[in-house]
């Protein structure tokens, strides 16, 4: 217990001194300290609520809450909640993978380092697109590095790690419209 008692004095006074990769630290989990002594498990599709001790209810209302945020009909979307970005980026490369036809995954140098990781994870061709000085994906040489006659997975960031830069969608459609 000792060890337990000086991992959170550690955690106490480290967390006021915190700077770096932002975390969110206006959170308080004393609710559910209860439901803790349970081994809680997600594991499967959480439409079918295969596990009885999991919070996939809860799972299925953050779903639709998405689905609601980006105009999609709750009874045309699926999904699950994943542990971190890192694997949502993952399945959404091997769902893609799977959808099309010996596809090239596009994504900035500035993406998350992820992103490079699953590309090898599934054995998808990639190509790394600079960044521009704002830390958005170069669009030029997106253009230029762009493949015709072949299937694309394009990786757009929404507030990438290094900078928050967004890419722009709309240029990437037109570019990628351009290129038809």
């Amino acid at each position: 217990m000792k060890e337990i008692e000086n991992l959170i004095k550690r955690y106490e006074n480290n967390i006021k001194f915190y700077a770096g990769y932002p975390h969110n630290l206006d959170f308080d989990y004393k609710e559910l300290f209860a439901a803790l002594a349970y081994p809680i498990n997600n594991y499967g599709d959480p439409f079918l609520l295969q596990n009885p001790v999991s919070s996939h209810e809860y799972e299925i209302e953050v779903i639709k809450w998405f689905l609601k945020l980006y105009g999609i009909d709750e009874t045309c979307g699926w999904g699950y909640v994943t542990t971190g970005g890192t694997e949502g980026i993952l399945f959404g490369i091997w769902r893609a993978k799977e959808f099309l036809n010996k596809p090239i995954l596009y994504f900035s140098d500035y993406a998350h380092y992820s992103v490079m990781k699953s590309a090898r994870i599934t054995s998808i061709e990639y190509r790394i697109i600079k960044s521009s000085a704002k830390g958005e994906i170069d669009y030029d040489d997106f253009n230029k590095q762009l493949v015709l006659n072949r299937d694309a997975i394009i990786l757009a960031t929404l507030g990438n790690t290094i900078t928050s830069a967004i890419d722009d969608i709309n240029i990437i459609r037109s570019i990628c419209d351009e290129k038809k």
